[in-house]
Formats: structure tokens, C-alpha cells, sequence
């Protein structure tokens, strides 16, 4: 390695944190400090999707409140694990269902998918 040539230098301009873990998803603090050039996604890994109703309640109405907020430009990650097992999957697509309706047209969608095993 050594120096970058000039013609393959990059400027970046800003760049997007993805928050994957609701204990660890932004504050209102946090979201306020940043810069405008950062944006945030969010999202709910669909392996997690068989989580209890009252978490994934809870779960869902932050990621809702959050995708109110100037900052979160978008869903990051949503979508199916089929190597997850196959009783579990129907919770996935319900998340899915939820999650889609929760975008507006300033997000980014970002879909998430493993085939099954062997694919």
C-alpha cells in the first residue's frame, strides 16, 4: 500500500450510521448533533422477528417514532432470513408488511435476504 493517486481519490460528503440493535438505536440527542450531511436508517434484523408481541410492539413503535425524525432517511436491512427456520417466517413477512407501511417516499429501502440452506 502507499498513497492514493490523485485520480482515484474520493470526497466524501456524508455518509449514512445504520442502527441494527433497538437497545442501541439513536436518541433524540443524538440525532440532533449530527451533522446535516449524516443520515440514520434503522432496522429490526428479521431473524428477530419471533420475539414476543410485546417486544416486538415496543420494538415497532420506536422504529415509528423514529422514522419521523429529519435525520432517519431510511430501513435498513429489512426482509426475509430463510435460513432461519421455516416455522419462524411467517413472523418475518408480517414484519415486513408493517415496516412497509411505515415508509415515507424520502426513505431508502434497504432489503435484507438469505436464501435457505443449499441455495
Amino acid at each position: 500500500m502507499g498513497p492514493v493517486a490523485k485520480e482515484e481519490r474520493v470526497s466524501l460528503k456524508g455518509g449514512v450510521a445504520v442502527f441494527c440493535d433497538s437497545a442501541t438505536f439513536p436518541s433524540d440527542a443524538y440525532l440532533a448533533n449530527l451533522p446535516p450531511s449524516v443520515g440514520v436508517a434503522v432496522r429490526i434484523h428479521p431473524h428477530l422477528s419471533n420475539q414476543s408481541q410485546d417486544t416486538l410492539d415496543d420494538w415497532i413503535g420506536l422504529l415509528k417514532y423514529l422514522v419521523g425524525k429529519e435525520h432517519v432517511v431510511g430501513f435498513g436491512g429489512i426482509g426475509l432470513d430463510l435460513m432461519e427456520p421455516d416455522k419462524d417466517w411467517h413472523h418475518q413477512f408480517q414484519l415486513v408488511d408493517w415496516l412497509l407501511t411505515a415508509l415515507e417516499q424520502r426513505h431508502v429501502l434497504v432489503i435484507h435476504c438469505h436464501g435457505m440452506p443449499g441455495d
